[in-house]
């Protein structure tokens, strides 16, 4: 599972690491990628910066490996960008205090806050891994 934070420079070093070792990796090891994750999300997408554009790329370029959660269509973002899409969609993992906090604390984010709206999303994670991957391929 390969988390990216919004960010051009995000994308683009995933690009290279993607040319220069996973790839060679896959012939060598089998080893493959089983999900890119937007992380790290805290603005809204109705409006043009580094979070819109993260996840923008990911749905165009490498659909097949964004989970369930962080999916947004052209058509939605279409709606968005209209004001037609109330509430507006919460895609990726967002930036919640909890999240760290739960790390520094040595819990699953499940048993320190369970009601976070994060923790669905590390669940999906998780059955992405048991499964092998996002299941869109």
């Amino acid at each position: 599972i390969v988390p990216l934070t919004p960010g051009s420079e995000s994308l683009a070093g995933f690009e290279r690491i993607t040319e220069r070792q996973l790839s060679p990796l896959r012939e060598q090891i089998g080893l493959d990628i089983l999900s890119i994750v937007p992380n790290r999300i805290s603005n809204r997408i109705d409006q043009r910066n580094d979070d819109r554009e993260l996840i923008q790329s990911l749905n165009e370029d490498f659909t097949e490996y964004v989970p369930e959660f962080a999916r947004i269509s052209e058509a939605e973002f279409k709606q968005i960008d209209s004001g037609e899409m109330k509430p507006l969609p919460k895609p990726g993992i967002r930036e919640r205090n909890a999240v760290s906090k739960s790390f520094s604390e040595k819990q699953p984010l499940a048993h320190y806050d369970p009601d976070n709206d994060q923790v669905a999303h590390f669940d999906t994670l998780a059955e992405i891994v048991i499964n092998g991957g996002t299941g869109y391929e």
